[in-house]
């Protein structure tokens, strides 16, 4: 077995049936149909998810049921999915998204590169919202500069690598794919952007769900931070502090004038829940909170 696609599910009946019609066309000529498989790991939905996944097994036959139900986040089912995965390569995606018809081929491909054990995505925001566009930076960074990270729900990595640095962190709920990528590369693996792996994102509709996903981002980003200082990773200078929240402040203004309710709550989102992960873990203010 050559690739393995993990694919977490909870509570994604709304949506599921847009990704595995998007599985079921995928378009790949350098693999043969055993050479790939679909892991979709149920994380103990209450809605008809499991039904629907069923249902496709018929259109694909290389698509596999499990479930998982001892722990609750998106990292744990990452996780067991691993396990369960016979591939060479795992390539990670999301229930609630839609990836290209050439996704898989194209992860398949970057892998296949010398020395690109860990390879990233790249985001289409505009297809599933509306607005936004194709992800403009080839990797997500952070200021000061330190080590790249992408999403999760569009990674890649050699399957003996991510066992070797013991998979994605069940403790850390959030941005556990930043995480990730650092331990990752620390370990001697740099993560590389497989421009022709496209995979359209689905952002939440609702302002306030907006709001609370970006202000749990924020609390986490301080635990993150202080497990990496030791790696290079730079705190924030004190004089600095209010200057960006100020900065956060204007930027939810603009989009407020806009008429974005939804892109104002973010910054603030993430604002507020920054401010409460550094109390909460005793930690100054890391690098850039924009």
């Amino acid at each position: 077995m050559k690739i393995s696609v993990i694919l977490p599910c909870f509570n994604a009946a709304k949506n599921l049936s847009e990704q595995l019609d998007a599985l079921a066309r995928q378009v790949i000529s350098s693999l043969q149909p055993e050479d790939w498989e679909i892991i979709l790991i149920d994380n103990n939905s209450q809605d008809e998810s499991v039904k629907i996944a069923q249902h496709y097994q018929q259109f694909l036959p290389n698509l596999q049921i499990f479930s998982a139900i001892e722990g609750k986040s998106a990292s744990y089912a990452r996780n067991v999915g691993a396990t369960k995965a016979k591939g060479e390569f795992l390539i990670f995606c999301d229930a609630d998204d839609v990836i290209a018809p050439t996704w898989v081929e194209a992860m398949y491909c970057a892998l296949s590169q010398p020395n690109h054990d860990f390879v990233a995505s790249q985001f289409d925001y505009q297809r599933l919202n509306g607005t936004f566009g194709v992800q403009r930076d080839r990797l997500q960074g952070l200021n000061p500069k330190f080590l790249p990270h992408a999403g999760g729900c569009g990674l890649g990595i050699r399957a003996s690598i991510h066992q070797a640095v013991g998979g994605f962190d069940e403790s850390i709920r959030f941005l556990e794919d930043m995480e990730y990528c650092f331990r990752v590369q620390i370990a001697g693996y740099p993560l590389h952007f497989a421009e022709q792996a496209l995979i359209h994102i689905r952002e939440r509709q609702d302002a306030l769900l907006g709001f609370q996903q970006a202000r749990q981002w924020g609390e986490y980003f301080p635990v993150i931070c202080k497990k990496y200082e030791r790696h290079g990773l730079k705190k924030l200078s004190l004089w600095m502090i209010p200057q960006k929240y100020a900065l956060i402040g204007i930027r939810s203004v603009r989009y407020l004038l806009k008429g974005d309710v939804k892109a104002s709550l973010r910054p603030l989102g993430w604002g507020v829940g920054y401010l409460i992960g550094c109390i909460r873990h005793r930690s100054m203010p890391f690098v850039e909170l924009i």
